[in-house]
Formats: structure tokens, C-alpha cells, sequence
């Protein structure tokens, strides 16, 4: 599988769990613990999930490909455009935060962000972008800020 982004590493523990090999990248080292940078089924990549470098390091194919960066729209619909040729047929692009959206931080104090009661923010609109230029849908599953799932034929 091939995650975009770690961060403190909550769906890497669940990923590194089931999967036989996970490949991940995030533009700052993550915040995990040491002992996992020698796992043999984990193999960590610094610098953006969007950099040539890194898009070159990660394997041609996978069945799962989980985007949880930057929600930025332009970012998300970037990394979908660039990965989803390496998913195979019957698998699937996981997008955390489909139910997000930024706030300004200097009117809300410390809130960056707030949780939707249903699909909308930047990474809904990149996936709906992405999935209709591509004949394609996507579900989303509810709570914790939303999933977006898109399955490839």
C-alpha cells in the first residue's frame, strides 16, 4: 500500500497491522516511535508525496492508496491524478477528511478546522472533481472527520 502522509502515525499503526508492505511519505518526520523505522514492512520516504524523487521511490503498483496531506484541493486533486494509475484493478484510494473544513485561525483562536455533518471541504471537491473527469464515483463513510473510498475497476 502507499500512504501520503503520517504525521503521528495513527492509520499507519492500523496499515503496518494488516499489510504485508506499506510505503509512506510526509514532508516532516513523523512523530512515531523510533523502533518503527526498522519494521521491514515499513518504509518511510521524506518530502512531498508530489516530488518526483518520492513519486519515483514508491512501487508501481498497489491495492490501497490512503491520501491524508494537506487537504488542500489543488494538492489532493494532484496526488489522486498522480497515483491512481499505480492502484490495480479492485482496489481502492482511501482520502481521510471529506467531512473537513478550514477555518480562519484568527477568528476562531486555536480552531483550525471544523467537522461537517456530511461530505464537503477541499478533499470532497477534489474527489468529485477527479472521480467525474473520470466516469467514476466514490463513497463516503461518516464520522471522524469522513472517508472518501473510490474503487477501481
Amino acid at each position: 500500500m502507499i500512504e501520503l502522509g503520517v504525521r503521528t502515525g495513527i492509520s499507519t499503526a492500523a496499515f503496518l497491522t494488516t499489510a504485508a508492505a506499506v510505503w509512506s511519505c510526509d514532508i516532516e518526520r513523523p512523530r512515531v516511535p523510533d523502533a518503527w523505522h526498522s519494521l521491514a514492512n515499513w518504509h518511510f520516504i521524506l518530502g512531498s508525496s508530489t516530488d518526483a524523487r518520492t513519486v519515483s521511490a514508491f512501487p508501481q503498483w498497489c491495492d490501497l492508496l490512503f491520501i491524508d496531506t494537506s487537504h488542500d484541493y489543488d494538492q489532493t486533486l494532484l496526488e489522486l491524478c498522480t497515483y491512481w494509475d499505480r492502484i490495480r484493478p479492485g482496489g481502492l484510494a482511501l482520502l481521510h477528511d471529506t467531512e473537513w473544513e478550514p477555518l480562519d485561525p484568527a477568528a476562531n483562536g486555536d480552531r483550525t478546522c471544523r467537522e461537517l455533518d456530511r461530505p464537503g471541504g477541499p478533499v470532497t471537491r477534489a474527489i468529485e472533481t477527479f472521480t467525474s473527469g473520470h466516469g467514476l464515483s466514490w463513497i463516503n463513510r461518516h464520522g471522524s472527520f469522513g472517508l472518501g473510498i473510490i474503487i477501481k475497476a
